[in-house]
Order: structure tokens, then C-alpha cells, then sequence
């Protein structure tokens, strides 16, 4: 597929009148339940078209939703008149007698947020939306692990005030390139080289195509694909990858490639060679801010030595280029690949707020227990890392 040469930035942004003088003031409410959920279509999606920030837009928060067992949707909606101007998704998880609220679409969702509309403050959004939380305390305790800098939730003074320093996701700088070309073109003499190589092996092994898939059943089985041979790689490398394994996880992005509302912010590009699968890209498209989220690459072991999906990494980045995307996200956590190629790291921060006595005793075990688990899962002898891996996945 060819590129075409400039940035297309229609549909990325809409254009904004200034923000009237006497806007009706805000309102923020609890609703719960996936018929809630459902029940906002309409308002939501019209929300999302003109967000100033999308951190998972409505229909992917719908399909991930759907894939949940022991929780339900908690969402906190604020509005202005009769208008949706904020809404922040949530699911509540129980632990025994302790409630927490953690962002809906779990893994699939790489950050927590709200989505803002651009004609409000979004920081006045997050305020609102907040105190229509901490009064009516649903749960014990709040976790939001994964926060952005620009997040408008850190102008709450109770969240900003618990955040702390989570790690670094790292991305590429799009915003001052205008041609498709001219990322790989910037890179130094030795990554211009590596990239040059990669085509030109790849192109000894036939006829190399950079696809941007559309039809839903080429998307679904490029994900399955893409699914199957990361497990592949995970396993080779003796990773738990407790969240690939997980079946809700398949199930929700299954649904999210296939959903024709989804079509233009679920993104799946694929490498191949002479009709083979050399590399496949799943992503988001987050148009309020103009962010492309990497969230799953996988690479046919047959093509390794080629660099295929580093080729295909940079076919994505002259793609977001032409689409008029700034940013190219690679998510966490920072590689030694995403370091080198990366050149716009930012900080994320995490938050945990109890509302309650049960979320108090409970706070250092949420924190910090991710790590704890990941460092004992570390000391076990490789044949018990291997029948917990096949335990996590038929878990889920």
C-alpha cells in the first residue's frame, strides 16, 4: 500500500468555537451497570468526537466491558445542561470484603483518565467528576496505576497529592515531520542503514506489502496471529504474560477489531512477504490528543533475522505521519529496542486513594504487590513458571 505524501489531519481534531460565555455549570453523577453503560451510546460517542482527551474511546470501553466476570462498570459522567461533557470509566473488583475501582478497560486501556470535551476545562471536568466520587465513596479504594502528565485527573489535590512516579513510557515525536518519510529519513547513519538492510532482506524473499487492514475478518485473524506468535515469543523467554494468556483479553479485542464503530481508532497494519505474515501491529488511535498506542507487535520467527518488525514499525510511523498523528506511542515499560528508537520519553505516575478503613490496611498490599508477585514468580524454578503460565490462561 502506498503512502500518500503529506499530513491528512481531518477527523483528528474537530474545529472548536470558542467556549461560550456562560456555560451551563457542571454537574457530575454515579451511574452503575453495564445497561448504564450501554444506555450512554449515543452521548458518548458524540463525546468522543469532540474530546480533548479519548483515554479509551467508547466502543473499545463496551467490548472490554462485555469480557468481564467478577466486575461492573462504575462511571463517573458529568454534564453541563443536557450535555455529556465528561466521563470517567471505572470497574469495581471485590477482594474478599474490600471494593476497588480501577479503570474499565483493564489491560486494553494502556492509561487511566477520563475523556474531556474540549469546549470545557478539563481540569474543572476532573474536579467534578472527583467530588461526585470521594462523597458518595462506592468503593474503598481507588487505583489508578498508569497516569499521563497532561492527565486532567493531577489537577485534583487529593490524586496529585498520593501520586507517585510509576516508570517511562517511551514514543517517537511525530509533530515536526510533514512527509511519511521523513521520520526514517531523520534517523542517524546507522539506524537509516538498519532500516535499509531490513527491506532490502526482505525483499530478496519476495514481494514485501505494508497493509493497513479494514475488513473485519483480515483483522481478526491478523490479531489471532499476532496473539499467538507474541505467546510464542513469551514462552520462549519463559514470561508468565499473565495478561496475553488471559482469555477476557482475547475475547475484547476479538470483539473491538471486528466492531465497525471502531474501525477508525483500531488500528491493525500487517508486513508480509509474498503473501506470508512477516510482521503484524495492533494500536489505538486516540484522536483528541493525536496519539498512536502500540499496543501489540509480533514478528514470524522466519523473518527475524530480517528485522520485520522493526520494519514494520517505522511503515507505521510514515502512516501516523500522513495521518496526522504527533505521537507514536510505545508503551511501558522501556525496552532496550523502544530506548533506541524512541525519542520522547514521558514520565507516568500512579495514584492510590482509600475512602475507607478496609482500603487503608489494604493500601500497601495494592501498591506494591504487582512487584512482590513479579519478583517471587522470578525465583521459581523454570518448570513451576511453566505450569503457572498454563494456569493463568486457562484462569483467566
Amino acid at each position: 500500500m502506498s503512502l500518500a505524501h503529506g499530513r491528512d489531519v481531518r477527523g483528528l481534531r474537530p474545529d472548536l468555537p470558542s467556549r461560550p460565555r456562560s456555560a451551563p455549570p457542571l454537574r457530575a453523577r454515579l451511574a452503575q451497570g453495564r445497561e448504564a453503560l450501554l444506555a450512554l451510546g449515543p452521548a458518548w460517542r458524540a463525546l468522543d468526537t469532540r474530546a480533548a482527551q479519548v483515554p479509551a474511546p467508547y466502543d473499545l470501553l463496551v467490548q472490554a466491558s462485555g469480557s468481564l466476570s467478577a466486575s461492573a462498570p462504575l462511571l463517573v459522567l458529568v454534564e453541563s445542561g443536557d450535555r455529556l461533557v465528561g466521563a470517567w470509566p471505572l470497574r469495581v473488583q471485590r477482594f474478599g470484603p474490600v471494593s476497588m475501582a480501577t479503570r474499565l478497560g483493564r489491560a486494553i486501556q494502556p492509561f487511566d483518565g477520563l475523556t474531556t470535551d474540549a469546549h470545557h476545562d478539563g481540569a474543572a471536568i476532573a474536579r467534578a467528576a472527583w467530588a461526585a466520587l470521594a462523597a458518595d465513596r462506592p468503593v474503598d479504594v481507588v487505583a489508578l496505576p498508569h497516569l499521563l502528565p497532561e492527565s486532567p485527573l493531577l489537577a485534583v489535590d487529593e490524586l496529585r497529592h498520593h501520586a507517585a512516579v510509576a516508570g517511562t513510557t517511551m514514543g517517537v515525536d511525530l509533530s515536526a515531520y510533514d512527509a511519511p518519510g521523513e521520520w526514517a529519513e531523520s534517523r542517524s547513519r546507522s539506524q537509516r542503514r538498519t532500516l535499509r538492510r531490513s527491506r532490502e532482506a526482505l525483499a530478496r524473499m519476495g514481494e514485501v506489502r505494508f497493509e493497513v487492514l479494514d475488513a473485519p475478518s483480515r483483522r481478526r485473524s491478523a490479531f489471532l496471529e499476532a496473539l499467538a506468535l507474541k505467546l510464542a515469543w513469551a514462552d520462549e523467554r519463559q514470561e508468565v504474560a499473565a495478561t496475553l494468556r488471559a482469555p477476557w483479553f482475547a475475547a475484547a479485542w476479538l470483539r473491538a477489531v471486528a466492531d465497525p464503530h471502531l474501525g477508525e481508532s483500531v488500528r491493525v497494519f500487517r508486513l508480509s512477504v509474498d503473501g506470508r505474515t512477516a510482521a503484524v501491529e495492533v494500536g489505538l488511535v486516540c484522536r483528541g490528543t493525536r496519539t498512536f498506542q502500540s499496543y501489540l507487535g509480533a514478528w514470524a520467527p522466519e523473518f527475524a533475522a530480517a528485522s520485520a518488525g522493526l520494519l514494520l514499525t517505522a511503515d507505521t510511523i510514515a502512516w501516523c505521519i500522513g495521518a496526522g498523528l504527533e505521537r507514536y506511542d510505545l508503551l511501558p515499560p522501556v525496552s532496550e529496542f523502544k530506548a533506541r528508537w524512541g525519542d520522547d520519553p514521558r514520565e507516568v505516575r500512579s495514584s492510590l486513594v482509600a475512602f475507607s478503613l478496609a482500603g487503608r490496611l489494604v493500601e500497601p498490599v495494592v501498591r506494591d504487590g504487582r512487584e512482590h508477585v513479579r519478583a517471587m514468580v522470578g525465583r521459581l524454578p523454570d518448570p513451576v513458571q511453566a505450569l503457572l503460565r498454563v494456569a493463568v490462561s486457562r484462569a483467566g
